[in-house]
């Protein structure tokens, strides 16, 4: 699953993976310099989630799939505008 965010200083692409009865979430952000593009911003961040950079996990029952995700994605994209460096961190959600 993917969501991009665009607005302001917030440029982001957010991608998450089922793993048991967990998704796991990936991140990249576009630099303030550099124009949005969304095929490079998903790449980055699908290619972080299979290298295990992983920023994210939460619990998630398979009825609520989607709904978790764009939750999780929302508050993960409104953390990347405060913290730019936690594409490369683990966070609590």
């Amino acid at each position: 699953m993917f969501r991009y965010y665009s607005k302001g200083k917030n440029r982001c692409a957010i991608v998450a993976q089922q793993k048991g009865d967990k998704l796991v979430f990936a991140a990249s952000r576009c630099s303030d310099k550099d124009p949005f593009n969304r095929k490079i911003g998903r790449a980055i961040a699908e290619g972080r989630l299979q290298t295990g950079r992983i920023i994210a996990e939460v619990p998630c029952e398979k009825d609520s799939l989607v709904k978790t995700f764009v939750n999780t994605a929302k508050l993960l994209a409104v953390k990347l505008v405060e913290d730019m460096t936690i594409v490369h961190k683990h966070v609590s959600v």
